[in-house]
């Protein structure tokens, strides 16, 4: 299995003084692999990343900056960036894409319109001469449905594919109690990354897997073949070592 760190991890301790080049040290003596989470750094970061750890880690990937918000240069200069570095992956949101949704939300309930559908087309173009793979973060399902019959066909044939979220799918248990595992299902062949974290299926709590309500064998099952191809990247709340919390999260999800 590929197991990896997303840098939102250290968010807290980063804006408390952690320094930059400390926090990937730290993962990379651990052999993990390391999602960086655009938003929490600097151009000068990005820069020492760039020279420095581009060949540090066995699994590369990016996040975007815009989890709440759409701007298409920043996007295009995302994706070029991951270009720059050997990131194999762009995790985007809907409204990464222009599309006006969250990942919270349990449906969208609208048709996604077309000028929107042809800018996905522009984004996936650019992505495809970068040689990077967007990944699709999980908000409603239906907008999920909606590009994927768009682009119609997963990475590698479009460089489009879907990054399951388990804690997002898990807080619409009480509409769906078998949210996350249908989720995985439909499009088992499209998912490219995984978020792994748990809750209590009320919130977002970002919680350590198996510690809360998520049926992780369940998971398991579904997944499959995919369990060993595509990374497992952790995206915790974590204290002052969040090494720790990889380290317990691993040792659970390797019984699965």
């Amino acid at each position: 299995m590929v197991y990896s760190v997303s840098t939102w991890n250290y968010s807290a301790l980063l804006k408390d003084g952690l320094p930059f080049e400390q926090m990937l040290d730290d993962i990379a003596q651990h052999e993990l692999g390391v999602e960086l989470w655009l938003a929490t750094t600097t151009a000068e970061q990005r820069g020492v990343f760039k020279e420095r750890y581009s060949d540090a880690f066995a699994h590369l990937s990016c996040h975007t900056a815009m989890a709440n918000v759409y701007d298409a240069s920043t996007l295009k200069a995302e994706i070029d960036f991951c270009s720059a570095i050997g990131a194999t992956t762009l995790v985007v949101h809907p409204i990464s894409l222009g599309i006006d949704s969250h990942t919270f939300s349990y449906a969208y309930g609208t048709k996604i319109d077309a000028a929107v559908l042809r800018t996905i087309d522009g984004f996936l173009d650019h992505a495809r001469h970068a040689g990077v793979v967007l990944a699709l973060e999980n908000g409603p399902r239906d907008v999920l449905d909606q590009v994927a019959d768009h682009v119609g066909a997963p990475y590698p044939a479009t460089p489009l594919g879907i990054c399951v979220d388990t804690g997002h799918a898990a807080i619409h248990h009480a509409q769906n109690p078998h949210y996350l595992v249908d989720l995985i299902n439909r499009f088992h062949s499209w998912i490219v990354q995984l978020h792994i974290h748990d809750n209590t299926g009320a919130s977002d709590d970002h919680m350590v897997p198996g510690t809360a309500s998520i049926a992780w064998q369940d998971v398991s099952n579904a997944l499959g073949d995919l369990k060993e191809r595509v990374p497992w990247v952790f995206e915790l709340k974590s204290g002052s070592e969040p090494i720790k919390d990889i380290q317990e999260s691993i040792r659970f999800v390797s019984t699965l």
